[in-house]
């Protein structure tokens, strides 16, 4: 017998509906904790610096299981295993990445009639857009509606000795263009479809900063996409 409830989670794009899985209020979304540095330079005070980095969130998904009198939760266990992405019925429009699955602990009620699970996954600190396709893109203007710079991965296809991809005035020169080269700027990778290729950039990798971006081409490359991961604090 499963008892539905109005909040739902979804992981790796299936509902928890869908395993008879009862989810108590999901857990209101935590701020990403940045890192400082803290020093001592002779003041009457002590410095602070902040890091651009910042630790990891942990989300506590609270959930009940009605009437499973033989205690099976293997169907629980096997959609929980290999979490990558977390939603929530009262947050759907952005989701979180999976760092791990820290634990499932459990409680057994009511006599075995009613069993509590305590999940809790442990992300990366921001939340990111649901809808993250792969786009084509023109010269002129790209726009991260993040609040957050992101890391995209752009694909750039053409062919020439030296071609120069350039955002914001940045330009990552490519040699021996060839295919389709995939730059993925949350990897570090530079990779075509059988080969790495980082030896072949020269260059940071361009990052999209909130809001519009500036972006442009040589003639050599005559395809551009990005699945730009815009992401919020």
């Amino acid at each position: 017998m499963d008892i539905i409830s109005s909040d739902y989670i979804i992981v790796n794009g299936i509902s928890s509906n869908t395993i008879g899985l009862y989810i108590d209020t999901p857990p209101v979304p935590p701020m990403a904790q940045q890192r400082y540095t803290e020093y001592q330079t002779g003041a009457d005070t002590d410095g602070v610096s902040p890091d651009d980095t910042f630790e990891n969130i942990r989300l506590t998904v609270t959930a009940y299981q009605f009437f499973s009198e033989n205690f099976d939760n293997t169907v629980i266990y096997d959609y929980l295993k290999n979490a990558k992405t977390l939603r929530t019925s009262r947050f759907s429009n952005y989701e979180y990445r999976v760092q791990k699955l820290s634990g499932v602990q459990t409680e057994s009620q009511h006599n075995g009639k009613k069993i509590k699970y305590q999940i809790n996954f442990d992300c990366k600190p921001f939340k990111y857009a649901v809808e993250n396709p792969m786009e084509d893109i023109s010269q002129g203007t790209i726009i991260n509606t993040g609040n957050r710079y992101c890391k995209p991965v752009w694909t750039i296809t053409g062919e020439g000795e030296e071609a120069h991809l350039i955002v914001n005035g940045e330009v990552l020169k490519i040699f021996n263009l060839h295919d389709t080269l995939a730059i993925d700027c949350e990897k570090m990778l530079a990779y075509y479809p059988n080969a790495i290729a980082n030896s072949s950039t020269l260059g940071n990798f361009p990052f999209l900063a909130p809001g519009d971006n500036t972006i442009s081409w040589t003639n050599q490359i005559t395809r551009v996409t990005c699945q730009k991961n815009e992401r919020w604090y």
